[in-house]
């Protein structure tokens, strides 16, 4: 297993954010988070990756307790894509994917021709080779988000913690961003993505984790987890769940009675 939850809580000193979160996620698996703003799904995810540590339960990444692993040996397991990213320097793009190398080679360490190789190759994975030589804070937003995936891959890690990287994207990004994202679970990658769009899960998910009221309010497939009550319960409104040639899609009871 990629990796297993189990038992997990996490307290901001007498804030209680979530407790007795159990979930898992395989090889080339895509498993989607659902939860309204403020349900811990940054908590859980900052977690997972190490930055924050006290945390109740067990994490395993790989089979390994999370808390045994050193920063490096838990960057070279899971990499982090975030929401958006503001280059604090005029950095070029291959040098934000260039990035990506120093979870293994350390922060100091000057890349060599392997690196480089690695994060070539990561762009080309991604389709954004025609991005080598532009600045990073001159594309667009779809674009960048491209560029951190890319950065994610060249970390050489198999689980991607993805925290809302497509929310603010406009349907076109967002819908070839997730087509990128998918295409890596078919080679093996595992990944694990917060939305909240509950379509994104029927489109795109193996499995849903919704989370609300400071625990777990659901956990399988798509179309066992998102369900009406699901939805009014999250989010406080009413939905209904559509078939459309086949495929799923939940929409708003808008202009209809939600008692």
């Amino acid at each position: 297993m990629m990796l297993n939850v189990s038992g997990f809580g996490f307290s901001y000193g007498r804030n209680r954010v979530l407790e007795n979160v159990s979930f898992h996620v395989g090889e080339g698996e895509l498993l989607v988070v659902l939860g309204p703003n403020g349900a811990g799904k940054s908590t859980l995810f900052r977690c997972i990756l190490g930055f924050e540590n006290g945390f109740e339960g067990t994490i395993e990444l790989g089979g390994t307790d999370r808390k045994r692993m050193s920063v490096a040996e838990g960057a070279a397991f899971a990499a982090y894509v975030p929401q958006f990213c503001e280059a604090g320097f005029d950095y070029g793009v291959f040098d934000m994917v260039l990035m990506g190398t120093t979870a293994r080679t350390g922060i100091f360490s000057v890349p060599g021709a392997s690196e480089r190789k690695k994060a070539e190759e990561a762009m080309e994975r991604i389709g954004i080779s025609r991005l080598k030589n532009r600045n990073f804070m001159r594309i667009s937003g779809g674009e960048r988000q491209m560029v951190l995936i890319a950065r994610a891959l060249a970390q050489d890690a198999r689980l991607l913690v993805m925290d809302e990287p497509v929310s603010n994207l406009d349907y076109g990004n967002r819908t070839k961003g997730l087509e990128c994202v998918k295409k890596l679970t078919r080679k093996g990658y595992a990944v694990l993505l917060s939305a909240h769009d509950p379509n994104l899960a029927f489109g795109y998910a193996d499995k849903v984790l919704a989370l609300g009221g400071g625990t777990v309010r659901a956990f399988g497939t798509p179309d066992a987890v998102v369900v009406p009550d699901l939805i009014r319960g999250l989010y406080g409104v009413g939905a209904r769940i559509v078939s459309v040639d086949g495929v799923k899609c939940c929409l708003p009871n808008a202009g209809k009675d939600d008692a």
